[in-house]
């Protein structure tokens, strides 16, 4: 059978999701240079962002059924449209106490299973290195649906916009955001006696900057969600200018 142009859309949706996903990673693996994570956790730890995707999309499944009328554009990646301040305030709430939550949580417990306790844990970047692979996975099987609704809302000229747009913002959003709470979990290795402590600030970072993102971005503010991207950028790339060794006694 011929492919019609929705099977063609779909397959560039797959293809540019997985182009933007691996860009990035190339862009995080070559900052690690000194010594480089293997190919095989990598691609483990990418896997496992895919899965904790799939538990997402239930939740998200459930959401659009049961959360406020105003939040079910967000759940079909649509544009939220604000009419008032008691809107504006329960998008906010929502976005910062259960989608960026969520979502970063289950990527910190992909990150703590497969790579904390790893001997090629060396580094407090290696955190940051593992968590953006988690995040990437789970960008790239989002992207695929973003793409495809793209297409099927807006053409080709729909499927071009959010093809660039999350392919500069969104994507390496979710790995500055995991890639913060990884720095973190960097140092509960390299400080154990404080393991807890780091783990919780890491994660209400990724969670609150995740959320803000989000927040954003539904209600169409996306030139400063840029702006958050690009700072925290420059985190990131500070970080790894400045990377701590684990200590011996810290490496399992």
């Amino acid at each position: 059978m011929f492919a019609t142009i929705d099977h063609i859309f779909l397959i560039l949706s797959v293809l540019a999701a997985l182009a933007a996903s691996l860009f990035w990673l190339f862009v995080y693996y070559r900052r690690d240079r000194e010594e480089p994570e293997p190919k095989s956790l990598l691609f483990l730890l990418f896997v496992s962002g895919m899965i904790a995707t799939v538990f997402v999309i239930i939740f998200y499944a459930v959401a659009y059924f049961t959360l406020p009328h105003i939040l079910q554009p967000f759940f079909i990646q649509q544009e939220i449209r604000i009419h008032s301040l008691t809107e504006a305030g329960l998008v906010f709430l929502v976005m910062m106490t259960v989608v960026g939550p969520i979502e970063e949580f289950l990527k910190f417990v992909m990150v703590r299973l497969i790579a904390f306790r790893s001997r090629e844990f060396t580094q407090v970047t290696d955190g940051i290195i593992y968590a953006a692979c988690v995040a990437l996975g789970f960008a790239f099987m989002e992207n695929i649906d973003y793409f495809y609704r793209g297409y099927y809302m807006g053409g080709w000229g729909g499927f071009t916009g959010i093809v660039i747009a999350r392919f500069l913002i969104a994507t390496i959003l979710h790995t500055l955001s995991s890639g913060i709470m990884g720095f973190y979990l960097g140092k509960a290795k390299l400080f154990p006696q404080k393991e807890g402590r780091f783990i919780i600030l890491g994660l209400l970072l990724a969670m609150l900057i995740h959320g803000l993102y989000n927040f954003l971005a539904a209600v169409g503010w996306a030139y400063y969600a840029l702006v958050l991207v690009l700072v925290l950028m420059l985190i990131l790339f500070f970080k790894f200018r400045h990377p701590q060794k684990l200590q011996p006694q810290t490496q399992m």
